[in-house]
C-alpha cells in the first residue's frame, strides 16, 4: 500500500484541497482568521460553511513529498486496490502535481492541515515526484475522477464541475454554444444533483447556492436550490446539535434563510422543506 495504506487515506484525502477556478460561481466561504468573506447580495451577517472552490491551489501533505515514490508509483499503488475512494486520491494527486508545476507558490501541509511554505529540500523532494509526469499521465487524473464519482465518492462530483468541460474551466464562457460543453454542463450538472440527494454535506452547500441563483452551469431552480440549503441545516443539527452554527444559519426562519427564501411562495417553501428532510432523513441512515 505504500504511503497510502488504509489508515491513513482519509486524512490524505482532507489534506489535499480542490483548487479554485469554479467558472460557475462563486459560492459564500468561512474565512481563515483575519480573511474576508465574499457574500450573496442583501445577505445578513452569518457565519458560513467552508466549501470547495474558495481556496486558490492545489496542496498535498509533506508526508507525500518526502516518500521518495514517484507519481507514478503511487498512483499505481492507489489504483491497484480498486477502490473509488483510492482513484479520487489519485487524481487529487496528479492533480497537486500539476498544479505545482505552474504555481511558484505551491505550499504544503502538515499534520494537522495548516498550509505553510516548503523548504527548499520538500521543493526539490516534491519537484523529483512530479518531473516525470506525462501529458497522458495529467489526462489520465479525469478517469480517476470518473471513477471516483460512479463510486459515490463525497465531494467527487463537486471536483469534476469544477475542472471544467474536458479540464478547461474557461469553456463554460468562451465555448458556451459547443455541443460538448452543453453536454458536459448536463452531465456535471446530473452529478452534482445525485450528489446532493444522497446526502453529500459540501454538495449540498455549493449546488444548493448555485441552483438558487443560477450560473454559467445551470438555470435557477431556486426551489431546489432552498430545499438543498435546508437539508444541509438539517444535517448539521443531527450531527452536531441543534446550537451548531451551521445548523442555526441554515434552518428554516433563520435570518440568512429568510432572506434567501423571500421569493418562494410558502406552498414552494413547503415543498422545499419536505425535500430536505428526505435527504436528511437519508443522510442520517447512511451515517448510523
Amino acid at each position: 500500500m505504500g504511503i497510502f495504506g488504509k489508515g491513513c487515506l482519509m486524512a490524505v484525502l482532507c489534506a489535499i484541497v480542490v483548487g479554485g477556478g469554479l467558472a460557475w460561481r462563486r459560492v459564500p466561504a468561512e474565512p481563515a482568521a483575519g480573511g474576508d468573506v465574499t457574500r450573496m447580495p442583501s445577505q445578513p451577517s452569518a457565519a458560513l460553511p467552508a466549501v470547495p472552490g474558495a481556496t486558490s491551489s492545489v496542496t498535498v501533505p509533506a508526508s507525500v513529498a518526502a516518500s521518495g515514490q514517484t507519481l507514478k508509483e503511487q498512483v499505481e499503488t492507489l489504483l491497484a486496490t480498486d477502490d473509488p475512494k483510492d482513484a479520487y486520491a489519485a487524481y487529487f494527486l496528479v492533480k497537486a502535481c500539476t498544479e505545482f508545476g505552474r504555481d511558484v507558490e505551491f505550499k504544503l501541509r502538515d499534520d494537522r492541515g495548516n498550509k505553510r511554505e516548503m523548504t527548499s529540500i520538500e521543493r526539490q523532494q516534491l519537484t523529483r515526484m512530479c518531473s516525470g509526469m506525462t501529458e497522458r499521465e495529467r489526462q489520465s487524473r479525469l478517469d480517476y475522477l470518473a471513477k471516483a464519482i460512479k463510486g459515490g465518492v463525497s465531494m467527487a462530483a463537486l471536483s469534476f464541475a469544477a475542472e471544467g468541460p474536458f479540464g478547461d474551466p474557461s469553456a463554460l464562457a468562451t465555448r458556451s454554444e459547443d455541443p460538448l460543453v452543453k453536454e458536459w454542463k448536463v452531465t456535471a450538472a446530473t452529478q452534482l444533483t445525485e450528489a446532493a440527494d444522497s446526502g453529500d454535506i459540501a454538495t449540498l452547500i455549493v449546488w444548493g447556492f448555485q441552483l438558487l441563483n443560477g450560473s454559467d452551469l445551470a438555470p435557477k431552480v431556486p426551489v431546489l436550490g432552498y430545499g438543498y440549503l435546508l437539508a444541509y441545516g438539517l444535517i448539521q443539527a443531527d450531527r452536531l446539535g441543534a446550537r451548531d452554527v451551521s445548523a442555526q444559519t441554515y434552518k428554516d426562519g433563520s435570518p440568512l434563510m429568510t432572506v434567501l427564501s423571500r421569493d418562494l411562495s410558502p406552498d414552494q417553501r413547503a415543498v422545499a422543506m419536505a425535500t430536505a428532510r428526505l435527504i436528511a432523513d437519508k443522510a442520517k441512515r447512511q451515517h448510523r
